[in-house]
């Protein structure tokens, strides 16, 4: 029973996570979309992508980024690192 409760909090809790509604360039401090944004990195060779480690809407920013580049025929490689 522990373990179906356990199933069933993480996908409400994954559930209502959502994209954010813009982002801040660290250039300017204009707000983008995430198409703007996608549009500025997509011919960078190298991005890093931060987050909060139990935040679900930064793992929604991280998927949509990397559906970007397997979408568009860019090869990706991807990295983790854990502190």
């Amino acid at each position: 029973m522990k373990r179906i409760l356990i199933i069933i909090t993480f996908f409400a809790i994954s559930s209502c996570a959502a994209l954010p509604g813009h982002y801040t360039s660290l250039e300017n401090h204009s707000l983008l979309s995430l198409n703007e944004v996608l549009e500025r990195i997509e011919n960078d060779r190298v991005i890093f992508i931060g987050e909060t480690h139990d935040t679900a809407r930064d793992h929604l920013v991280q998927l949509e980024v990397i559906k970007h580049f397997q979408e568009n025929g860019k090869k990706v490689a991807i990295a983790f690192v854990l502190f």
